[in-house]
Order: C-alpha cells, then sequence, then structure tokens
C-alpha cells in the first residue's frame, strides 16, 4: 500500500465528523461518547483519503458504504450517473456489481440447505442429467460444493464466450465436455462463471422456482434491498440507475451501452443494486439479521475450501498470509484478520465488497468504470482502519 495515504492519515487525526452513528446497548455513557468519537474520526479522515483517490482515478462516479458493528456509518455517493450530464450519484443510484452477485447466490444456498432443500454434497447429475465433464467419473462426482467453489476441475473461464454470445444455461452445460480438465474436483481452482451458475438449474428443478425469484423473496424483500433485482428489464426500468464508462483512443471518458451480457449466468454476475442496498447486505453479512440468514448459515461459506492462486493474486494488497476460496467468497487472512471479499467486474461496471468478522466492518465500493482504484479500494480501507485503531489506542 502507497505511504503517502497513512501521511494523510496522520495529518488529519482528531478531526471531528457530523455523521450520525448509533451507539452500541449495554456500554456505559462514558464508553459510547469514546467509541462514537473514536469512529466519527475515523470516518472524517478516511473520507478525505477516499477523496482524494477517487479523484486521482478519474474515475466518472462510485458510491461507498461502511458498516461496522450493527450500524450503517457510512454511506454517499460520489461523481456523475454519466458523464455527459451533472446529475449525481447518490445512494439510491443502481450500478450492476458483477461476481458480487456469486456473494448472494451462495447465501441463498446456504439458507436451501438449512431449509432442509439442497445437501452441499449432493451430486449435479441427479439434478442436471445432461451436464458432463471430458471425464465421466469425475462427471458423476461433482457436487454443489465443487460449482460454488470453482473447484470443477475445468480452467479458468473455460468457454465464456458462450456467455458473451447469450447462449442459455442449457445449451452451454453439455459443450462443457469439450473442455480438457486441468485437475481433480475439489483440488484444483479454476474460477468458472458456467458451472457456478449450474446452481441456477439445480435450485429449479429441486424446487420449482428459479434462483431470482428465491433471492428476490428471501434476500432483497427481507433485507429491505428496495432497488436490488436480477435481471437487464429491470436495470432498464430504473430510472435512478449509474450508465457504466470507458476510455476513448484519446484516454477521455465515453458512456458505453448497458448490455443483457452474464444475465444467462445471473447466479454468477446478474445481480444490480444501489449503494443503500449494499449497505442492508453488509448488515446481513455482519450477522446482525438472524430473521433472514439464522446463525451458523454463513459459517460453511466464509470457510476455506480450496486454495486460491495465489497470494499474488492481491498484489494490491500488503499482509495477505493466506488466500483460499469458500462457497462464492475470497477468504483471506489479511494483517492477522479473517476478511471475506469479492470483486466484480462486468459492462464496465466495477464493484468489489469485504467484511472483517472479527472487527465486525465491512465496506462495499461501487464504480461505474474500470479504474486503478477499484483494485486497491479494499485494502486502502482496511489499512485506514487498521492504522486508525492503532494510533487511536496509543
Amino acid at each position: 500500500m502507497k505511504k503517502s495515504y497513512f501521511l494523510i492519515l496522520i495529518l488529519l487525526i482528531g478531526w471531528g465528523c457530523g455523521h450520525t452513528i448509533k451507539p452500541e446497548k449495554g456500554i456505559d455513557e462514558k464508553e459510547k461518547a469514546r467509541k462514537q468519537e473514536k469512529l466519527e474520526n475515523f470516518l472524517r479522515y478516511y473520507e478525505s483519503v477516499l477523496q482524494t483517490n477517487l479523484y486521482a482515478s478519474g474515475c466518472p462516479g462510485a458510491a461507498v458504504a461502511i458498516v461496522k458493528d450493527s450500524s450503517i456509518i457510512y454511506l454517499k455517493g460520489f461523481g456523475v450517473k454519466d458523464i455527459n450530464t451533472s446529475d449525481p450519484i447518490d445512494e439510491n443510484t443502481v450500478f450492476r456489481i458483477g461476481s458480487l452477485s456469486k456473494g448472494f447466490t451462495a447465501v441463498m444456498v446456504s439458507l436451501l440447505v438449512k431449509k432442509g432443500l439442497l445437501n452441499w454434497e449432493d451430486k449435479v447429475v441427479d439434478y442436471v442429467p445432461y451436464f458432463e465433464l471430458k471425464d465421466t467419473a469425475q462427471t458423476k462426482r461433482i457436487q454443489i460444493k465443487h460449482l460454488l467453489s470453482h473447484s470443477t476441475g475445468l480452467p479458468r473461464h473455460s468457454l465464456i464466450e458462450l456467455i458473451e454470445e447469450g447462449e442459455t444455461m442449457q445449451e452451454m452445460i453439455p459443450k462443457l465436455k469439450r473442455v480438457k480438465l486441468e485437475g481433480k474436483e475439489g483440488e484444483f481452482f479454476g474460477y468458472q462463471n458456467i458451472t457456478f451458475s449450474i446452481i441456477q438449474e439445480i435450485i429449479e428443478t429441486k424446487t420449482n422456482k428459479s434462483l431470482q425469484t428465491w433471492i428476490q423473496e428471501e434476500i432483497f424483500n427481507k433485507a429491505g434491498m428496495k432497488h436490488a433485482s436480477m435481471s437487464y428489464a429491470d436495470l432498464m426500468a430504473e430510472s435512478n440507475k449509474s450508465m457504466p464508462h470507458e476510455r476513448n483512443s484519446k484516454k477521455e471518458w465515453q458512456v458505453r451501452a448497458i448490455h443483457d451480457k452474464y444475465y444467462n449466468t445471473g447466479a454468477a454476475g446478474g445481480v444490480n443494486a444501489s449503494i443503500a442496498d449494499m449497505a442492508q447486505w453488509l448488515l446481513v453479512l455482519l450477522g446482525n439479521r438472524p430473521d433472514i440468514v439464522p446463525a451458523g448459515s454463513l459459517d460453511f461459506i466464509f470457510t476455506p475450501f480450496i486454495q486460491h492462486e495465489g497470494i499474488e493474486y492481491f498484489d494490491g494488497w500488503s499482509g495477505v498470509s493466506q488466500s483460499a476460496y469458500g462457497m462464492g467468497w475470497r477468504v483471506l487472512q489479511y494483517q492477522g484478520s479473517k476478511v471475506v471479499c469479492h470483486g466484480g467486474f462486468v459492462n464496465d461496471y466495477r464493484a468489489e465488497i469485504a467484511v472483517d468478522m472479527e472487527n465486525k466492518i465491512g465496506v462495499c465500493f461501487l464504480f461505474n468504470a474500470q479504474n486503478y482504484y477499484a483494485r486497491v479500494a479494499v485494502p486502502n480501507f482496511l489499512d485506514t482502519y487498521y492504522m486508525y485503531e492503532s494510533l487511536a489506542e496509543e
């Protein structure tokens, strides 16, 4: 992480903050006041660091949410929805979130397991008989947990061109048998949107209800995610949405059209949401909504299942000692803390999310363009928070 970030932090220690933070119950008034002041100071100088980096990145627009314990402590939009207008991004502006969708799918599967409708060890061929890999024996051994951990043995991004061409899952799944396997199930990690999305077919076969309907009813509606959806039509009907952007040959930003690619693999990349929606999602992930996700239902999906490509993937992070993949989530040991995170990129939208389960803090970033800061936004936030915690205790 660049040391310049921390110079800004040190200069800004002690500033006040106008954000209202709901103190925790059961702590004496003096301790409440101390914790509130500590969080307000952190938010003040973090916002300065955030604004500096967003400006330096040149990204046309972004939105950020921070949740600590059981409270949303920061929620804000930056920049514009469309570089050709002055219409600002607010907390209800909708973005595509790409592969952050995988986290919703994994949580939904954990709920279906809790209901007794599915098991992590269920064989894929029992639900999808036309699923076939090059190795017949390996095909028969593939379980739901292998789909959601990208450990079927297929290489990274197999047949991704078929997703972009708009083929249906029913058309794509039989073609997986053409692809050479790179390893045994549960032992080889190969990030895969098609195989991950086979869970859509399994859920509909088993429950007679689509994954989209399950997530809408059991997560979006119950969590109060008012603008979240899982279809191209829903996004296009949304009046308050951000447009995606890319650089042209002159390195100037230009607006791109919103396309319908990857909604065919909605389990892996089909969610649309605002930052206000994602703040509610962070509350769920931090265990604050047992009415939606019962205690223990996050444990399995947040447990490392297979080693990641390697810590070099996190070259913008300082202090990753272990990197693995659970079910729909990357699971790291970062500076001594367990951090569960994921990134997303689709249609020139970028998104990042992370929760530190030990410090009970979570953050989400939504961007309307690919930019350098997106890759380091999460470690920059965590480094800032850890630095502040360290300095505040001295």
